[in-house]
């Protein structure tokens, strides 16, 4: 009979380490071949130019599916994208109750599934304090200060060993919505139990101090928008719903009526004045109001904040939005900080915002946008909050993760940890240590299909997009002799004068020399043959055009 081992506290996280985005981690308890497991955050990132096609990644979550049985609960920190966007999609291969907010839920539930089908998930939601168990897990739910409603770290209680997962915070005075993070909460938790590990927000880990006040952001966007002598477009992340706070009270301060450009927008403002965070601000404009306004007298409220070529600024920036246009003098206010990899969608927008007389108004001239993520100062003060014997830095790249473990090592947290996506991190023993690995990497949203990248064929188009593709089309007799001229098809491929020759006539020429190279008898051989133009096609375009295309031979023979 097998020996049963040693039931063990682990961390594996799926994504957001060694990354700003798609936030999954796993908290496993039990023996390594029979744990129980709890998923905190399900979320999403945004693909860029080098996966042609694709619009969203998410975690790979194969190893937990195939061991769904043993996930008890998938638990939402806070109802941004990079933390629950992917929960729609990905649900129905887990099949595990879910635990969150009801701005969380009610976020979900607007914002619909599209191709996914209805969000049939057992949903439980859970307030401040609240504790709730999930398995061998009892968790605790803290607020916390972000740039949402409801955004919490949780207080996860192993047999054995206590976990703050602190998710997205910052220290904020003003918060505008919700109340400030109470450090002295989190003391009060400690002095109860001592916390053996933090797993902590990373994002602001290299920069000095403490972030500035949400409530300074609504003061001076208010001064920003009466100083202007026309209209004023403000764009941000659709989630904010502070910044979309600020910007309403900010534009009724300065007597301005705020039109609304975006489906997300109106999804979240919708949302929030239903669960009373917006209830008391003054009613927003459908888009049919804009030109109806004197110049003075409108604050636009957009989305497009990141570049996105489908957003409403993007498209007005190329004068092809549907009912708004904007004029010389008219000022864009960036409320939003640019997400690496976006620089040069929002660059070409800015640029054509220039070129028609536009005002353009960032972080880097006044303070019109604050992060929702503690820098050093807020970091150091949950440290002496929390007081954990170990520390574990994620929800950054890897220089976010090194700064935040040194950081802590000079507070006097002693034993921290950088770790990657799909380690298996033993909490309990001595000190953390990376014990084992599993799959990680991501899922490609690919229209209908979500999976791997190999799976969905994104890294072979990647491949078509940079080189190209050569079909080729032969028939021969059973002979072995060629029944009439090939067909060639060129995607892709260049057909300019400026090469030394023209690679149709190229292509043709080793196609015929090929086949001559090939004994009449294995001519009979349709695979023998393919293989052979291909491989010698791709050799010739490359040595005439410096790139080897793809290359499909389709071989037919004919028996006579």
């Amino acid at each position: 009979m097998a020996r049963r081992t040693q039931s063990q506290t682990v961390f594996i996280p799926l994504g957001g380490v060694g990354e700003i985005g798609m936030n999954l981690a796993l908290y496993g308890y039990g023996p390594e071949d029979d744990r129980s497991y709890i998923m905190v955050d399900c979320g999403l990132s945004f693909a860029g130019t080098d996966l042609p096609g694709v619009d969203l990644l998410y975690p790979d979550v194969r190893f937990i599916e195939e061991d769904r049985h043993a996930l008890k609960a998938i638990v939402i920190t806070h109802a941004h994208e990079d933390h629950i966007g992917a929960l729609a999609a990905l649900w129905p291969r887990l099949k595990a109750p879910v635990f969150m907010s009801a701005f969380a839920h009610q976020l979900l539930l607007a914002k619909g599934t599209r191709d996914h089908g209805p969000f049939e998930a057992p949903v439980t939601l859970f307030s401040a304090g609240a504790a709730f168990d999930a398995g061998p897990f009892r968790i605790t739910p803290v607020p916390v200060s972000h740039s949402i409603p409801e955004a919490f770290s949780l207080v996860i209680d192993a047999p054995g060993h206590r976990v703050l997962h602190t998710g997205d915070w910052k220290l904020d005075p003003e918060p505008v919505i919700g109340t400030p993070t109470d450090l002295d909460s989190f003391g009060k938790l400690a002095d109860e139990r001592a916390f053996d590990t933090m797993i902590c927000d990373s994002t602001n880990a290299i920069r000095d101090g403490d972030s500035p006040s949400e409530g300074a952001v609504g003061r001076e966007l208010t001064a920003v928008l009466r100083e202007a002598k026309a209209r004023v477009a403000v764009t941000l992340f659709s989630s904010n719903v502070a910044r979309i706070r600020s910007v309403l009270k900010a534009s009724e301060a300065a007597g301005r009526q705020v039109v609304v450009a975006g489906r997300a927008l109106h999804r979240v403002i919708g949302v929030s004045r239903d669960l009373g965070y917006l209830a008391d601000c003054a009613p927003v404009l459908d888009m049919d109001a804009f030109d109806k306004l004197p110049r003075k007298a409108v604050t636009l409220l957009m989305t497009g904040s990141q570049g996105e070529d489908r957003a409403a600024l993007a498209r007005i920036s190329r004068d092809d939005h549907p009912m708004i246009a904007l004029a010389p003098g008219d000022l864009v206010v960036f409320s939003s900080r640019v997400i690496p990899g976006n620089e040069r969608g929002v660059i070409d927008i800015v640029n054509r915002l220039t070129e028609k007389g536009i005002e353009i108004l960032t972080d880097r001239e006044r303070p019109v946008h604050v992060s929702g993520h503690p820098r050093r100062g807020e970091l150091v003060a949950l440290y002496h909050a929390v007081k954990p014997k170990a520390l574990i830095p994620v929800h950054g790249e890897a220089v976010h993760l090194a700064a935040q473990a040194a950081l802590a090592r000079e507070n006097g947290i002693a034993e921290t940890l950088i770790v990657s996506d799909g380690d298996v991190v033993r909490l309990d023993g001595p000190v953390p240590s990376i014990v084992d690995s599993v799959p990680s990497g991501i899922l490609v949203g690919d229209g209908k299909v979500i999976d791997g990248p190999e799976e969905t064929g994104v890294y072979q188009r990647r491949s078509l997009a940079e080189r190209g593709i050569v079909s080729v089309a032969l028939a021969l007799d059973g002979r072995g002799a060629m029944l009439g001229d090939p067909s060639i098809t060129l995607d892709g491929v260049p057909v300019s004068e400026r090469l030394s020759q023209p690679l149709d006539e190229v292509i043709e020429d080793t196609i015929f020399d090929t086949l001559d190279s090939i004994p009449r008898a294995r001519r009979k051989d349709s695979a023998v043959v393919s293989e052979a133009v291909r491989k010698a096609v791709r050799a010739a375009v490359g040595g005439v055009w410096g790139k080897r295309p793809a290359c499909h031979v389709h071989v037919l023979i004919v028996q006579e």
